[in-house]
């Protein structure tokens, strides 16, 4: 799963400690999002219809969210390739493996 920590270190700088951060919140607002959105796709399909007002408005909130989460994400793996590329590329690596 994407929010684990196989194959990092206990113990990671603070510039990689900041993406991977930013890199788990982004999986998580992901989840949430699309976690929503299956069940009500899920509900549609068994009953019909479409979200409520306050669904909509629910799932709008977290696709904002989501997006945020992958601006911090995208700027934090970008900060860390400024300042030291080995380690962005390590922890592209990392990600990587996590994610498979």
């Amino acid at each position: 799963m994407a929010n684990d920590d196989r194959g990092l270190p206990a113990e990671r700088p603070g510039d990689v400690q900041e993406a991977w951060d930013a890199y788990r919140a982004m999986c998580r607002s992901k989840q949430r999002y699309f976690g929503l959105l299956s069940r009500l796709q899920e509900r549609k399909r068994k009953e019909g219809g479409g979200p409520t007002l306050a669904e909509g408005v629910q799932l709008k909130k977290l696709l904002a969210a989501h997006g945020e989460c992958t601006r911090r994400f995208r700027r934090s793996m970008a900060e860390l390739n400024e300042r030291d590329p080995r380690a962005h590329a390590s922890l592209l690596e990392r990600i990587a493996r996590v994610a498979e």
